[in-house]
């Protein structure tokens, strides 16, 4: 073999491990988690797609894994997002968010039930993005978001 061969051998090796390299340490830092839908006009015996969404936040919630996004089509809402037990990760931190483009308003239920619109419980490596608190229902407290103890990694973003 002459010593182009030898190098171009050489680079197509420097090249693959590279590769390989970057695939290795990617999987470490880079979260590819599924995509799920929740829209008003869903049913939640769909698969949770963009064209045949969840009709509820509960059911889109309990296929939730770390790294996984819930996107939530537009309109008003009056149930509550309950994370439950739900946390990501580290490196997986769990989306839930408005679609893009989208306004999605919580607007809890008024007196007597007034619940909160995203129930106050531990939520770690959670994203909640682009959401609208409305508490013009008529609830006597701040029934809109609470954070409490033991909550840590909880981005709140784009909220109004």
């Amino acid at each position: 073999m002459n010593n182009h061969g030898k190098s171009s051998l050489s680079r197509w090796l420097v090249s693959v491990s590279g590769l390989c390299l970057a695939l290795v340490l990617g999987k470490d830092f880079a979260a590819w988690g599924a995509t799920y839908y929740v829209a008003q006009m869903g049913n939640d015996s769909n698969p949770g797609t963009l064209i045949q969404p969840f009709r509820s936040f509960a059911q889109g919630i309990s296929m939730l894994q770390p790294g996984d996004t819930l996107y939530i089509r537009g309109g008003v809402y009056t149930e509550s997002i309950d994370t439950g037990k739900k946390v990501g990760t580290v490196n997986n931190y769990i989306t839930i968010a408005a679609y893009q483009g989208e306004t999605v308003t919580l607007q809890p239920p008024s007196y007597p039930s007034c619940k909160y619109a995203i129930v106050p419980r531990t939520m770690s490596y959670i994203i909640l993005d682009g959401l609208v608190w409305d508490g013009s229902m008529g609830c006597n407290g701040p029934y809109g978001f609470r954070i409490v103890g033991g909550t840590h990694h909880l981005i709140v973003q784009n909220m109004e």
